[in-house]
């Protein structure tokens, strides 16, 4: 047996039992939080100051503050429903009730809330009894979309923007504006697109927004009128009635702790701000050096301003790291200090040990950056479930993902799909399996975007091949002589099944797959579907992307001789579930609040991290500066920077400069 079919063999193997380690593995007990603090951390906990804010750094145990913050106030007598713990995610405010339950009974811990902005304000709305009906943001869009038709917009609008794009812009208003308008806000907006356009086209549809804008201050007092007709809301309405209810209502609250503060905004620094002048004390954590959702409205500003916005403001800096080398801090250190020090910090690596140097690798090619990034995890001492690969963009991680498992290492895309969760992967190989026999009947569903019938042709399909003994014959004999007399694309699908037959290769099959006329029903959905997410993406572009992810389809399957090898390599990938292991493949945005003992942080080019394009829509270069340093903060031990000098994945190679991130973090190539 082959080297590479001896690993694929044992990483498959070591995914199977690690799910199945995590399906047996028991809570085990912890010390009492207050025992586990030191000395910074504790000053804090026991503040007696009516506001505190904690600058909370990457790796200082942050949760473990919070945790023992809730204990001492409960020891002092402060009633559980009088507490509530503000979250970023529910995830998070369920895992600090866990720890929590650990040390109080459940009955004590079930009067505290924990969760989002959004979860308290439905959870004051459902205690009033208020029918509003909350809505996804897809209705929400359909619903600006029928205003946008009404003739009063449409005579007067040209060229309009998309009904999603309106939505992001009321939202993004909803949690930021101060006291202006939304005509005068997004007059605003609309100035800072028409300066950064790049053609005269582009600049031109701005200019005729701004020129209508009166319209979609019309569109926008519209949308609120039918909102309030239908009884339906969203999630900024949630925060709203926050304030709303408060204004009907005592407040009980006595203390407010709010994790992640530097990623709150306007609106719901209102809502703290009106608590506070209840009587509610606000206990805030955050890292501003770690504020990286200015596109969705937060505003690292939050965290100067607090002491100006409340007063007896106690500040506590926590600063003694636990997570990660002396070296590695150094570098997220030196980067770091380019941005404004709103407080003045520096991380203090507590980690014991010898560790090894962060290393810089510079490659040719964005294809040879990943190939080497493959092989060095393959020869890697970490297990791979201790290993991540962080990118800026989601685009990255296909094609890292696609070698990594060409390579028969597992992966695991955190917050994201996999690969082969595409719609037209997912296809070819729901089309793979029916042509090797291990197909279902959602596969015989699948085939909707490959043979173009619809779902009740391609159900037939599957009845027909439980009956028959060859798929071609039995699809031929049994299916609607109708359809199967009109149906050109089903013709095409049965001469594929009799092509295929008897042939083992998985890149044979796929390559008949993709030669077979079907194949362009599939590549022209996929196309129309990319379209539609990236309306200002050239058709070349979206083209030339779609061609490469089948490409490495293909190179997966022609690293595999059987279909039983390309079978487990499809096991090896997956996405993110707790009973699920392989290396790590995520942004750095999902990466927050993660820690790993080896991190690999690719394709640091100025083209992409910093993402210069999304750095002038957003909060600029300084928050492309601290997503740099969130990644960096990730690894505990071993970190490696990759970054290359061509990107050799459009048709015409383009050169490019290395990050900025890497001069800046003072590591050099080794």
């Amino acid at each position: 047996m082959s080297k590479s079919k001896i690993r694929l063999e044992r990483e498959y193997k070591r995914k199977q039992e690690f799910r199945n380690k995590k399906l047996r593995q028991k809570q085990t007990k912890e010390l009492s939080p207050l025992d586990t603090l030191n000395e910074e951390q504790l000053k804090a906990v026991y503040s007696k100051h009516k506001h505190n804010l904690i600058i909370a750094s990457a790796g200082t145990g942050k949760t473990s503050t919070i945790i023992g913050r809730v204990v001492r106030l409960l020891q002092e007598g402060i009633k559980p429903d009088e507490i509530i713990l503000l979250t970023f995610t529910s995830k998070a405010g369920t895992e600090m009730l866990e720890r929590l339950e650990k040390h109080f009974s459940s009955d004590v811990v079930s009067e505290i809330f924990a969760g989002t902005f959004h979860s308290y304000g439905k959870m004051l709305m459902d205690k009033a009894g208020i029918p509003l009906k909350l809505k996804k943001q897809k209705d929400l869009t359909s619903l600006i979309a029928s205003l946008m038709e009404k003739n009063i917009f449409k005579q007067n609008v040209e060229n309009p923007y998309s009904a999603s794009a309106i939505n992001g812009y009321i939202g993004l208003y909803e949690n930021t504006r101060d006291n202006e308008t939304f005509s005068e806000w997004l007059m605003a907006k609309f100035q800072e697109k028409y300066e950064s356009s790049k053609t005269e086209a582009s600049a031109d549809r701005v200019e005729a927004q701004m020129q209508a804008i009166e319209m979609y201050e019309w569109l926008y007092q519209e949308y609120i009128n039918e909102k309030k007709f239908h009884e339906f809301c969203d999630f900024n309405d949630l925060l709203k009635y926050i304030g709303i209810y408060y204004n009907k209502n005592p407040n009980r609250v006595k203390q407010i702790i709010v994790d992640e503060y530097q990623d709150t905004n306007t609106l719901q620094n209102k809502v703290l701000k009106k608590m506070a002048d209840m009587g509610s004390r606000v206990f805030a954590v955050g890292d501003y050096d770690q504020s990286i959702y200015g596109f969705n409205g937060s505003d690292v500003e939050v965290v100067r301003e607090f002491p100006k916005r409340y007063q007896d403001t106690g500040i506590f800096n926590l600063s003694k790291n636990y997570r990660s080398s002396k070296q590695i801090l150094g570098l997220a250190n030196n980067c770091i200090e380019n941005n404004d020090r709103i407080i003045p910090k520096r991380l203090v690596a507590m980690k014991s040990g010898v560790f090894p140097e962060p290393t810089l690798k510079i490659y040719e090619t964005i294809r040879e950056q990943y190939r080497g990034v493959a092989e060095m995890i393959d020869s890697s001492h970490y297990d791979n479930n201790d290993i991540a690969i962080l990118f800026r963009s989601n685009n990255s991680g296909n094609l890292m993902e696609a070698i990594l498992i060409e390579m028969g290492i597992p992966t695991v895309r955190v917050k994201s799909g996999s690969f082969f969760d595409g719609v037209d992967i997912a296809t070819m190989v729901s089309v793979y399996r029916i042509i090797t026999g291990s197909a279902t009947v959602l596969d015989f569903l699948n085939l909707n975007n490959y043979v173009g019938a619809d779902k009740n042709t391609c159900k037939e399909m599957f009845d027909a091949v439980q009956r028959g003994s060859n798929k071609a014959s039995a699809i031929r004999e049994y299916v609607k002589p109708t359809i199967y007399s009109l149906d050109a694309r089903v013709k095409d699908f049965i001469r594929l099944l009799e092509e295929t037959e008897g042939i083992t290769s998985p890149f044979t099959i796929f390559r008949i797959i993709i030669d077979n006329p079907c194949y362009q029903v599939l590549f022209n959905n996929t196309f129309e579907m990319a379209k539609r997410f990236n309306k200002n993406t050239e058709d070349s572009l979206i083209i030339e992307q779609i061609e490469q992810k089948h490409e490495l389809l293909l190179r997966i399957a022609q690293s595999c001789d059987t279909p039983r090898e390309f079978n487990m390599k499809l096991n090896l990938s997956s996405k993110e579930e707790d009973n699920e292991y392989g290396v790590k493949l995520l942004t750095v945005h999902a990466s927050k609040g993660l820690e790993f003992k080896s991190v690999y942080v690719i394709d640091l080019s100025e083209e992409r991290f910093p993402n210069l394009k999304l750095a002038k829509g957003g909060a600029g270069i300084d928050e492309e500066r601290r997503l740099f340093y969130v990644a960096l903060t990730r690894a505990e031990e071993h970190l490696v920077l990759t970054t290359y000098k061509v990107d050799d994945t459009k048709k015409t190679p383009k050169g490019v400069q290395i990050s900025r991130f890497i001069k800046e973090s003072g590591i050099t190539e080794v």
